[in-house]
């Protein structure tokens, strides 16, 4: 079984409020008996995006795909994560897989550990970053 329900908006709420200590001191906890829950996986790569440490960003995300790799969430994650390190490369990658498990669901479809995203409206940020980031040369 995953995490408590009350997890993931007690550690939301510690995101939105900076409070990046209290953040890794759920993670944490959490990671003891739901290290191999995706959900736990993407969090972790969400606070460390949100700190700046992207590469352990990437790492996170990467995670939460191998745990489940419909996570659409944890593909853009993963491609802002790289996208801020630098990579642009592996962010149009990473980006790519999420428009592509995003264009597979209706549009009005909720987007599984997305806040209430949609996919059509998630597709179209994802588009929006695609374009942002450049194409292959």
């Amino acid at each position: 079984a995953g995490p408590p329900a009350s997890f993931r908006s007690r550690l939301r709420t510690t995101i939105d409020a900076g409070e990046h200590a209290e953040a890794e001191r759920i993670l944490a906890s959490a990671m003891g008996s739901h290290r191999l829950d995706a959900e736990v996986q993407l969090l972790a790569a969400v606070v460390l995006l949100e700190q700046g440490r992207h590469r352990e960003a990437a790492a996170a995300a990467r995670r939460a795909l191998y745990l489940d790799p419909r996570l659409s969430v944890a593909a853009l994650t993963l491609g802002s994560a790289l996208r801020r390190g630098g990579d642009l490369r592996g962010a149009r990658r990473a980006y790519r897989v999420a428009a592509v498990q995003l264009a597979c669901q209706p549009a009005t479809a909720e987007v599984p550990l997305g806040d209430g995203e949609r996919a059509g409206g998630l597709l179209r940020t994802v588009e929006s970053l695609l374009a942002m980031a450049g194409t292959d040369r």
